[in-house]
């Protein structure tokens, strides 16, 4: 027994290895991660919580800033307008707003533009109110003249005389504005025209030392537009400076127990970030020197404890379970991830017998026999890239010649075919040379047949040293005595064109000698349309019967015109070559 067991496992080591790996692979890292998990979620939870709310509270408070900051510049520009300075020190003010029935005649001058200037100032106040959507209302206090002006509620504009004016909760806090004559009053409920109460956050900027403008932001939309975008579930406060309440999200009773926890904490109303735990509550602050107020978040450790008992037990949980899962899985599926192995063995030495024509063939350990057949596999890989990496200057001559022939490919197709082969050529208008050696019966008669050869490869090399104007070609052999040119045209026009093709034979005359002809075909709009321009430049190289060699002949030049006579063909042939 035990040798049946012996002889089992060694002819099986990888799976006794894959199973014991298995297991300690799953279990030890879990168990491990398990532990540290356990140890330290409770202080991961609670920074993760407080980071969480810091966040939130910074975001809160950059919002509030930027929004108070806009109010402020836009409500300097009202300040310093110039229609505003003079209405606000007008001469004598008090007594203008106060004329009624006939006036003085020497009183209409300076009551016309005392109203001009009125009007003018009305109308940027106005614009302020409308810069921004959080404005509910706003008032212009003038002390000087007893008055004061509303802009927004249920009237656009109306002015009061300061006696009879509805709304007065913020008249006591004029005199103690700040250093850039700025105050912030808690969250009141304003008095609107129709005696209504609305909740509101004032702000008194001065304009002058006796002068306000009182600006009412709504609370309702701050929350729904700000607060609620932030967050829509955390416990909110903003308190000012002087613990007063700015606003709040929940109930009062927790608000008032949470304003008795930090009304004696200096820390909430003077670090920028700061985190406490009092009474079983997580509390997390960041104040605002620009505003004066603290933003606080608070939440309950009950709350936190129990998410954090919670996530303990599925830690623990998880952790069995995945244990027991592993342990199963590793057992079950030892002999299935083993079979493919043993699959590829029973391959290898299928091929490795009809390799060595032996009936056993000589195999070392299964991993060594793999290996040595994956670097024969590489190695024939190898030689097949090298061999294809040879062949491709046949095939991309090849691919350049059938291009000239009709076909059905599509250009995405010829594309693909492009880069495939590693040649750069962009596709779009082209057009067709056919270069004409005109001296290869000469040639052909050479002793050496060498000289052929040699003479084709010398001018397949000048034409691809000539310039073609930054455009991009394509040189092939099509014939014995003829090499056809694919040239991108871009935005040249046929002129380009007819310069590039006698700059190329200027080029070939100049270092080969005379015994060139160039055929031009028709432009092509895409490729699909390039035999057509192939074929129309070689039909050009037949007209070298009239014209002689050594000239540049564009098929678009040329049309016949029979006319049949007794017995007489008449060909007439307008223009025709370009001299180079």
């Amino acid at each position: 027994m035990n040798t049946y067991v012996s002889k089992l496992f060694h002819r099986r080591k990888f799976f006794v290895k894959l199973l014991t790996y298995s297991l300690l692979i799953a279990i030890i890292p879990n168990m491990v991660t398990s532990i540290l998990a356990y140890v330290n979620v409770t202080k991961v939870f609670r920074q993760e919580a407080s980071t969480k709310n810091q966040v939130l509270l910074n975001q809160m408070k950059s919002a509030m800033e930027i929004l108070v900051q806009q109010i402020q510049e836009n409500n300097k520009q009202v300040i310093y307008n110039t229609s505003f300075r003079n209405f606000e020190n007008f001469p004598n003010g008090y007594y203008y707003e106060n004329l009624s029935g006939n006036l003085k005649t020497e009183d209409l001058p300076t009551n016309y533009w005392y109203l001009r200037n009125k009007d003018e100032a009305v109308n940027s106040i106005n614009l302020f109110k409308l810069s921004s959507s959080y404005v509910d209302t706003v008032y212009y206090y003038d002390r000087d003249k007893s008055i004061v002006l509303t802009f927004g509620g249920e009237t656009l504009l109306k002015q009061y005389d300061y006696g009879s004016f509805y709304d007065k909760d913020w008249f006591d806090s004029l005199d103690r504005f700040d250093e850039r004559g700025v105050v912030f009053l808690d969250t009141r409920p304003a008095v609107q025209a129709n005696q209504s109460l609305k909740n509101v956050i004032t702000l008194i900027i001065r304009s002058s030392v006796s002068n306000a403008f009182i600006i009412n932001l709504d609370v309702d939309k701050l929350e729904d537009k700000i607060v609620s975008k932030l967050s829509d579930q955390d416990n909110l406060l903003i308190v000012s400076r002087e613990r007063g309440l700015i606003f709040k999200s929940h109930g009062e009773k927790t608000t008032d127990e949470l304003l008795e926890l930090i009304k004696d904490d200096t820390r909430v109303f003077q670090d920028t970030n700061n985190t406490v735990i009092q009474k079983n509550m997580l509390i997390t602050s960041t104040f605002s020197p620009e505003l004066g107020w603290s933003f606080v978040n608070y939440t309950s450790m009950d709350s936190l404890e129990q998410g954090l008992n919670y996530l303990k037990q599925q830690i623990l949980m998880s952790s069995l379970f995945l244990i027991f899962a592993t342990v199963l899985i590793a057992f079950l599926s030892s002999k299935k991830l083993y079979r493919p192995l043993q699959q590829v063995m029973d391959t290898m030495r299928i091929q490795k017998q009809k390799a060595d024509g032996s009936s056993k063939p000589e195999l070392k350990d299964e991993f060594q026999d793999i290996a040595d057949f994956v670097r024969l596999t590489v190695y024939e890989k190898e030689r097949i890239i090298d061999r294809l990496q040879e062949s491709l200057p046949y095939y991309r001559e090849k691919f350049i010649v059938s291009l000239l022939k009709p076909s059905t490919r599509t250009e995405e197709e010829i594309n693909a075919k492009l880069d495939y082969l590693g040649i750069e050529f962009e596709l779009g208008p082209v057009i067709c040379f056919v270069v004409s050696m005109d001296n290869y019966t000469i040639l052909l008669e050479a002793e050496d047949p060498k000289i052929i050869d040699l003479y084709r490869i010398k001018v397949i090399h000048l034409l691809q040293q000539c310039s073609y104007d930054g455009e991009q070609v394509l040189i092939t052999e099509v014939e014995d005595d003829k090499l056809a040119i694919v040239m991108t045209m871009g935005s040249l026009s046929l002129d380009n064109v007819f310069l590039i093709a006698e700059g190329v034979m200027q080029q070939l005359q100049e270092s080969m000698g005379d015994g060139f002809t160039i055929g031009i075909g028709s432009p092509c709009s895409d490729m699909s349309t390039l035999p057509g321009s192939y074929h129309g430049a070689l039909e050009s190289l037949q007209f070298r019967f009239l014209y002689g060699g050594n000239q540049v002949i564009f098929i678009g030049d040329v049309f016949f015109d029979f006319q049949w006579g007794p017995g007489l063909v008449q060909t007439v042939v307008r223009s025709v070559c370009r001299q180079h």
